[in-house]
């Protein structure tokens, strides 16, 4: 087990250490001669319910901020299509003024003709 690697899951590494510790001082502290030390045990329980605690934290944050990404995403996919849209409606306005200029551009011609054949 690499430390190094664990730690750099970032929080979610440091609290499975935490938990980890947990579990082995509450081991040493049951194995002990004798019987446990009370105030010991609620010191790591305490410690224990805090870990968990912080468990809890990462996993909501986590579960919250992918909520957020999908919302984002979801945003931008309507950005996109709106997008596409307008890029639609102004490919169909450009090749309808093409369509206009050429039987414009015809008529002209077709004037020019008939002003020359009847001079």
């Amino acid at each position: 087990m690499d430390p190094v690697a664990i730690l750099k899951v970032s929080v979610s590494g440091l609290i499975f250490f935490l938990s980890l510790w947990s579990y082995r001082l509450i081991s040493r502290e049951q194995s002990r001669s004798g019987s446990p030390r009370k105030g010991i045990l609620n010191t790591i329980y305490v410690f224990l319910g805090a870990n968990l605690l912080f468990a809890t934290l990462v996993a909501a944050s986590g579960f919250l901020q992918s909520r957020s990404e999908e919302k984002a995403n979801d945003a931008t996919v309507i950005h996109a299509q709106e997008a596409a849209t307008k890029l639609s409606t102004a490919e169909t306005k450009n090749a309808r003024y093409r369509e206009l200029m050429s039987e414009l551009a015809a008529t002209i011609d077709q004037k020019v003709e008939y002003e020359a054949l009847h001079e």
